[in-house]
Parts: C-alpha cells; sequence; structure tokens
C-alpha cells in the first residue's frame, strides 16, 4: 500500500514529458511577437545565440528560432480565447471608435499616452499604454 501511494505522488508530481507544453499562450499577436522580441534579446544576452522570431500563421503562434540551425527554441501562441470575450462590436470601426473613447478617458484620469493598434489575427482593437507597450484594454470584433 505504501508503494501504491509513493507511486500515486511520484506520478501526480513528477511531469511525463518536460517539454509537453512549452507555449506561452498570449491573447494577441502583438503580445505574442512583444514576448518573442524579448525573449530572443535576452536569450542573445544570456548566451551569445542570436535567435529570430517568426509566425506561423496556422498554428497561432510566433517562433523565437535559432536560424543557423533551424531549431525552434521556445514558441509563443496567440489567441483571443485568451481573454476568453465573444466579439462584442460589429466592426473593426466601431471597436477602433471605442478605443478611441477608451484612450482619451484614460489620458484624462491618468496622463499617460494610449495608443490604439488593430491586432488582425485575433479581431481586436488593443489599447496599448504607449510606454510600456502593456495590453491596458482590448476591444473584440
Amino acid at each position: 500500500m505504501t508503494r501504491f501511494l509513493i507511486s500515486l505522488i511520484a506520478i501526480l508530481i513528477l511531469p511525463l514529458n518536460v517539454n509537453a507544453n512549452d507555449d506561452e499562450k498570449y491573447g494577441s499577436s502583438f503580445e505574442a511577437w512583444e514576448a518573442c522580441d524579448e525573449f530572443a534579446d535576452q536569450f542573445y544576452e544570456e548566451k551569445g545565440i542570436d535567435l529570430g522570431c517568426e509566425e506561423d500563421i496556422p498554428t497561432n503562434k510566433i517562433l523565437a528560432m535559432d536560424e543557423d540551425n533551424l531549431k525552434v527554441i521556445k514558441r509563443f501562441k496567440y489567441s483571443a480565447l485568451v481573454y476568453g470575450w465573444v466579439g462584442k462590436f460589429e466592426s473593426s470601426f466601431e471597436a477602433r471608435q471605442a478605443c478611441y473613447k477608451y484612450a482619451d478617458q484614460y489620458i484624462e484620469g491618468k496622463g499617460v499616452d494610449v495608443g490604439c493598434e488593430e491586432d488582425e489575427p485575433t479581431n481586436q482593437i488593443l489599447a496599448l499604454d504607449e510606454d510600456t507597450l502593456k495590453v491596458l484594454k482590448v476591444f473584440k470584433y
């Protein structure tokens, strides 16, 4: 009985495959590109290996690749479902207008410059802090 419990605990604690799911998930392709670029810079600083970021459209992933060896080092998956929202706006125009209104209110309230960027692969308009490029709000169409 003790062996069974130890085995069961070991199976639950230890992963079966360390690389089974090394994808990081982001709510927009913009965020995935930013994360990949940041990872590539950090990887170069730590290991001296230059990485490039490439988009794999069929899988909705940005790939950090060692381009000399054609090896994928890390994947950054993007999906609008990360935010769990269904499109609220009928068109990208309406979503962009809502983003502009939000940006004006945010600037007045917090004094932070906000820009609106379209993320076509996920049908979203992103309200971005223009200094940090952090996504403040998403407007799905």
